[in-house]
């Protein structure tokens, strides 16, 4: 992009050189390799060369200000919260690696007869569009014509479709269930972990931050543990905690509410929109706005949610339609209330963001000034860009604040921290956190909105999200893990050292997460 010259692809040079450095480091690098020391740091200085020739292509296009003080200072946030990790129920982990095969043929035959859509242990297309006719559900085709099972897809006709929720679950659950191993795999050259965990019980992995279109993080879809299955969180367990006694260290989950909103809200500057989203429950204030009762609201709100949701992707009607679960007329009428109550908003869109998206100009969010190509790219990625890159700028300010306040960070999760404290600090270690999030997004948001958060605080216990948890009970009575919930690690963690077992080839090639 800047024709700079730089070596071409060296990913398996660079983990040789990693492999080796590990080695040299614990002193159990054999000296017949010759001087080890030299070899690693002329192995280094490549790298600060090619950053150098790269600097000096781009040195004029740096905002070095925000830069440094923004985007550089994250780099010592995620130093940290890699460095804190997310401790794991490493007893149900070690049960689910070295029983994986038998775990996903009973998870199969546990949903069998609700989700008749696997011959043998395979999922089977031909059964699944039987299925979908039989419950009268309209589902998205590929090019040719195939019934389109991406994970995207199906995660959207989950939230039209709640029959599908457990479906969804399963197969992601099998997908990942299917990469647990004790040792890394290869893919296309590189090393795929299943939630890699220290002699500490703590998953560490790296958050790549900055590593999509909108400056969000990127971690390994299968060695991130919140990119896991909504069951498989639930290995998420701060009684794994080194020294962890009954009672004594304790998690919480603090999330934004409403973030798109707010941050679509402030954008356009739509006078209405700010107060749907002041109002607490945008998705039954604005439809309020155009002749709707409130009954009639609360009774419609999922479909107004998504509707809003949609039409922030760049959603034409007829996706809409099949995303919100109605039919074209319906999802025309949706589209007209929104517009309807909305005007600045849309006209902001028309005029600002399409215009953007014409010109292939770039675009910024403010504070952090964080900018997007927009050559070559989707309308509809236009569209979506200003508000999922205005919010990892916002987790990135809030993440900023509560580091500065001495909380740790254990993980960030898309628009949500998980922090940890001892369990007599953690109320006040809550409070502090959600204050400062809500601080950092008013900052972001340049005093427009406050946001707000919600919080869910987990001691003695395990994290749960309510979508995974009756496949995780599933999972306890399949493997017969401890179903006495009050305990806490029963011994520290032990990596596997068995060969693995040879698995088919026929397996549909899926990626969870």
């Amino acid at each position: 992009y800047f024709d700079v010259k730089l070596p071409s692809d060296r990913r398996i040079e660079k983990k040789a050189w990693r492999d080796r450095a590990i080695l040299w480091f614990d002193g159990k690098y054999d000296t017949h390799y010759g001087n080890i020391r030299e070899g690693i740091l002329n192995y280094c200085q490549e790298d600060v060369d090619d950053t150098a020739k790269l600097y000096l292509a781009v040195q004029d296009k740096i905002d070095f200000q925000r830069a440094i003080a923004f985007r550089g200072h994250y780099a010592k946030d995620v130093a940290l919260m890699e460095r804190a990790g997310i401790p794991i129920d490493v007893k149900s982990r070690t049960a689910i690696v070295s029983r994986k095969m038998e775990l996903e043929l009973a998870l199969i035959d546990s949903r069998r007869e609700q989700f008749p859509v696997y011959k043998g242990h395979s999922f089977n297309f031909a059964m699944f569009g039987d299925f979908l006719a039989e419950h009268k559900i309209a589902w998205p085709l590929t090019e040719k014509g195939r019934l389109e099972t991406k994970k995207k897809t199906f995660e959207q006709m989950t939230k039209t479709h709640p029959l599908l929720c457990e479906l969804y679950e399963l197969r992601t659950s099998i997908s990942q269930v299917r990469m647990a191993s004790a040792v890394p795999k290869m893919r296309a050259g590189r090393e795929v972990w299943f939630l890699p965990v220290g002699a500490d019980n703590i998953s560490r992995t790296a958050l790549k931050p900055f590593s999509t279109l909108t400056g969000r993080n990127a971690p390994s879809t299968t060695g991130f543990a919140f990119n896991l299955s909504s069951s498989l969180r639930s290995l998420v367990d701060p009684r794994w905690m080194p020294g962890y006694e009954p009672g004594e260290y304790g998690l919480a989950y603090i999330d934004y509410g409403q973030q798109e909103f707010a941050i679509q809200a402030k954008m356009s500057m739509d006078l209405n929109m700010i107060k749907a989203y002041d109002s607490g429950d945008p998705y039954t204030y604005y439809p309020q706005l155009c002749g709707y009762t409130i009954e009639e609201a609360l009774a419609q709100r999922d479909k107004f949610k998504r509707a809003t949701l949609g039409l922030g992707y760049g959603m034409g009607v007829e996706s809409m339609a099949l995303y919100v679960g109605v039919d074209y007329g319906r999802a025309e009428e949706l589209r007209e209330v929104h517009k309807t109550a909305f005007s600045t908003y849309w006209a902001w869109q028309d005029n600002v963001v399409a215009e953007h998206f014409k010109q292939a100009v770039m675009m910024q969010v403010p504070y952090d000034g964080w900018m997007f190509d927009t050559n070559g790219v989707k309308k509809g990625t236009t569209f979506n860009w200003f508000m999922q890159a205005g919010g990892s700028t916002m987790l990135r300010a809030a993440i900023r604040k509560v580091h500065d306040a001495g909380i740790a960070i254990h993980a960030p999760v898309h628009d949500a921290l998980l922090i940890g404290a001892p369990v007599k600090d953690l109320p006040d270690a809550i409070a502090t956190a959600s204050r400062l999030m809500c601080d950092a997004g008013e900052m972001t948001l340049e005093g427009v909105i406050r946001p707000r958060v919600d919080s869910k605080t987990i001691v003695n216990d395990r994290y749960r999200d309510k979508r995974g948890t009756a496949m995780w009970k599933t999972m306890v009575d399949i493997l017969g893990l401890c179903k006495d919930e009050s305990l806490g690690h029963l011994a520290p963690y032990e990596p596997l050292s068995a060969p693995e077992p040879k698995e088919e080839e026929f397996y549909e090639s899926e990626v969870g997460g």
